[in-house]
Protein backbone atom coordinates (compact mmCIF):
# COMPACT_ATOMS: atom_id res chain seq x y z
CA UNK A 1 0.00 0.00 0.00
CA UNK A 2 2.76 2.33 0.46
CA UNK A 3 4.00 4.73 2.56
CA UNK A 4 0.74 7.01 2.42
CA UNK A 5 -2.16 5.63 4.06
CA UNK A 6 -4.77 8.12 5.89
CA UNK A 7 -8.45 6.72 6.84
CA UNK A 8 -10.46 9.78 6.80
CA UNK A 9 -13.56 8.36 8.25
CA UNK A 10 -15.70 5.28 8.10
CA UNK A 11 -19.01 3.48 8.58
CA UNK A 12 -19.29 0.33 10.81
CA UNK A 13 -21.22 -2.73 9.28
CA UNK A 14 -23.64 -3.19 6.55
CA UNK A 15 -24.53 -5.49 3.93
CA UNK A 16 -22.74 -6.41 0.73
CA UNK A 17 -25.76 -6.94 -1.36
CA UNK A 18 -27.37 -3.09 0.02
CA UNK A 19 -24.03 -1.68 -0.84
CA UNK A 20 -23.89 -3.00 -4.79
CA UNK A 21 -27.09 -1.81 -4.81
CA UNK A 22 -25.90 1.85 -3.42
CA UNK A 23 -23.23 1.59 -6.14
CA UNK A 24 -25.70 0.67 -9.29
CA UNK A 25 -23.50 -1.29 -11.88
CA UNK A 26 -21.01 -2.92 -10.44
CA UNK A 27 -18.38 -1.53 -12.86
CA UNK A 28 -14.27 -2.72 -12.61
CA UNK A 29 -11.55 -1.06 -13.45
CA UNK A 30 -9.23 -1.94 -16.01
CA UNK A 31 -5.98 -3.25 -13.73
CA UNK A 32 -9.31 -5.68 -11.68
CA UNK A 33 -10.31 -7.26 -15.10
CA UNK A 34 -6.78 -7.97 -16.23
CA UNK A 35 -5.55 -9.24 -12.92
CA UNK A 36 -7.64 -10.24 -10.12
CA UNK A 37 -9.81 -13.13 -12.00
CA UNK A 38 -8.34 -15.85 -10.65
CA UNK A 39 -7.73 -14.14 -6.92
CA UNK A 40 -11.55 -13.45 -6.84
CA UNK A 41 -12.43 -17.25 -7.61
CA UNK A 42 -10.41 -18.53 -4.59
CA UNK A 43 -11.89 -16.12 -2.73
CA UNK A 44 -15.23 -17.13 -2.86
CA UNK A 45 -14.16 -21.04 -2.95
CA UNK A 46 -11.94 -21.00 0.26
CA UNK A 47 -13.40 -18.36 2.37
CA UNK A 48 -15.95 -16.73 0.65
CA UNK A 49 -17.15 -12.72 1.26
CA UNK A 50 -19.08 -12.38 4.74
CA UNK A 51 -20.73 -9.37 5.43
CA UNK A 52 -19.47 -5.72 5.84
CA UNK A 53 -17.63 -4.85 9.12
CA UNK A 54 -16.32 -1.92 7.98
CA UNK A 55 -15.87 0.49 5.13
CA UNK A 56 -14.08 3.02 5.64
CA UNK A 57 -12.30 6.44 3.05
CA UNK A 58 -8.84 6.08 2.57
CA UNK A 59 -6.33 8.73 0.91
CA UNK A 60 -3.34 6.54 0.04
CA UNK A 61 -1.84 9.36 -1.84
CA UNK A 62 -3.06 8.05 -5.65
CA UNK A 63 -3.56 10.23 -8.36
CA UNK A 64 -7.04 8.75 -8.86
CA UNK A 65 -8.08 9.81 -5.68
CA UNK A 66 -9.32 8.22 -2.31
CA UNK A 67 -10.81 4.87 -2.02
CA UNK A 68 -13.59 2.84 -0.41
CA UNK A 69 -12.45 0.03 1.79
CA UNK A 70 -14.92 -2.12 2.43
CA UNK A 71 -13.58 -5.23 4.82
CA UNK A 72 -15.87 -8.07 5.59
CA UNK A 73 -16.15 -10.70 8.18
CA UNK A 74 -14.41 -12.83 6.23
CA UNK A 75 -11.25 -10.79 6.47
CA UNK A 76 -11.44 -9.59 2.67
CA UNK A 77 -10.89 -5.94 1.79
CA UNK A 78 -13.12 -4.42 -1.47
CA UNK A 79 -11.47 -1.41 -2.77
CA UNK A 80 -13.49 0.76 -4.97
CA UNK A 81 -12.15 4.27 -6.15
CA UNK A 82 -14.23 6.96 -4.46
CA UNK A 83 -14.80 9.17 -7.11
CA UNK A 84 -15.85 7.05 -10.41
CA UNK A 85 -17.11 3.92 -8.02
CA UNK A 86 -15.18 1.29 -9.66
CA UNK A 87 -13.63 -1.76 -7.95
CA UNK A 88 -10.17 -1.89 -8.32
CA UNK A 89 -9.41 -4.52 -6.61
CA UNK A 90 -9.76 -7.31 -3.74
CA UNK A 91 -7.11 -8.19 -1.05
CA UNK A 92 -7.02 -10.61 1.76
CA UNK A 93 -6.32 -8.08 4.53
CA UNK A 94 -2.80 -9.05 6.41
CA UNK A 95 -3.50 -8.33 10.02
CA UNK A 96 -1.64 -5.17 10.29
CA UNK A 97 -4.08 -3.76 7.39
CA UNK A 98 -6.82 -4.72 9.28
CA UNK A 99 -5.61 -2.73 12.63
CA UNK A 100 -5.04 0.10 10.18
CA UNK A 101 -9.13 0.62 9.69
CA UNK A 102 -9.53 0.58 13.67
CA UNK A 103 -6.33 2.34 14.58
CA UNK A 104 -7.08 6.13 13.74
CA UNK A 105 -10.46 5.99 15.77
CA UNK A 106 -8.94 4.39 19.05
CA UNK A 107 -10.81 1.34 18.25
CA UNK A 108 -9.61 -1.92 19.25
CA UNK A 109 -9.88 -4.68 16.44
CA UNK A 110 -12.16 -7.30 17.57
CA UNK A 111 -10.40 -10.62 18.22
CA UNK A 112 -12.33 -12.62 16.04
CA UNK A 113 -11.50 -10.82 12.73
CA UNK A 114 -7.53 -10.82 13.92
CA UNK A 115 -7.85 -14.18 14.11
CA UNK A 116 -9.50 -14.46 10.65
CA UNK A 117 -6.53 -12.21 8.73
CA UNK A 118 -4.01 -14.63 10.52
CA UNK A 119 -5.62 -17.67 9.28
CA UNK A 120 -5.70 -16.34 5.66
CA UNK A 121 -2.49 -14.99 5.28
CA UNK A 122 -0.57 -16.96 7.30
CA UNK A 123 -2.29 -20.50 7.63
CA UNK A 124 -4.28 -20.78 3.92
CA UNK A 125 -1.68 -18.11 2.50
CA UNK A 126 -4.28 -16.77 0.55
CA UNK A 127 -1.90 -13.72 -0.33
CA UNK A 128 0.57 -15.93 -2.49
Amino acid sequence: MGSYFHVIERKVGGNLDAFRRELGRLRESGHFHRDRHERIMRIAQTVGFGHIVRQCLVDTGHRAGCEVHVLTSTGIVLVFNAHSRKLVTVLVARPGQVARYYEPFGEDVPDWLMARAYENTCVRHLNY
